[in-house]
């Protein structure tokens, strides 16, 4: 309660102090955006650095699926020379799972390709309409 009873006055004097001084005060109507308005370039910065960041993360997935692609060969070659068939098979297991996690990543990558398009064209169209 002290602290209510010494907080208050600070705060009524600050904002008295703020609106004598000019502080906070609203831009001017000239000043303000249109409504609608854009900032078209900086928009399409934007998108273009999303659409960058996307092409790269797809490439690194593809790099990496090759990677475990070559992974999972291997994988399937040694268990083939396993003697203990429940060995074996759970080698087979693994690699059927390696290759299910391998083809929801290239699905991923099927719709990072399919955003980075989408974007594009509404670059395009953006680029297209007059200002």
């Amino acid at each position: 309660m002290k602290l209510f009873r010494w907080a208050l006055p600070w705060v009524l004097s600050v904002a008295a102090l703020a609106q004598s001084t000019g502080a906070g005060a609203r831009p001017k109507a000239s000043s303000a955006r249109q409504p609608g308005a854009c900032d078209c370039a900086g928009l399409s910065a934007m998108v273009e650095a999303t659409i960058q960041a996307q092409q790269e993360e797809a490439a690194d997935l593809q790099n990496q699926i090759n990677g475990m692609r070559s992974l999972t060969t291997m994988l399937r070659s040694d268990a083939g020379a396993v003697q203990d068939p429940y060995i074996r098979d759970g080698l087979q297991v693994d690699a059927e799972i390696w290759d299910l996690h391998m083809s929801m990543l290239q699905k991923h990558i099927a719709r990072l390709q399919h955003l980075v398009e989408q974007e594009r064209a509404s670059l395009k169209t953006a680029a297209a309409k007059p200002q």
